[in-house]
């Protein structure tokens, strides 16, 4: 997340903040968020730095990168793979 200045970091962290709290309470801003963070997190007044690529993702999302085709990777492998994925943290 760092642009090298850490004051401009710890107003982004902030305004973070701020959003996943709103998010908590506000059903349509979560929406909002989900669907253009840029916009959302201006709405509070953050400005999120130019170059800065920001995704927000559901809590729920499960991403499976997959690997290249000349990957070493066999069935064995891949099913550890995604036991570790699916097994729930506590």
């Amino acid at each position: 997340m760092s642009n090298g200045d850490p004051s401009v970091d710890r107003l982004l962290q902030r305004g973070l903040a701020k959003a996943i709290a709103r998010s908590w309470k506000d059903e349509d801003y979560r929406d909002r968020l989900l669907a253009d963070p840029r916009a959302a997190l201006a709405e509070l007044g953050v400005e999120v730095p130019e170059g800065t690529l920001i995704r927000v993702v559901p809590d729920d999302l499960i991403e499976l990168p997959l690997p290249s085709s000349d990957s070493q990777w066999d069935e064995q492998s891949a099913t550890a793979d995604l036991e570790r994925l699916f097994t729930p943290r506590p």
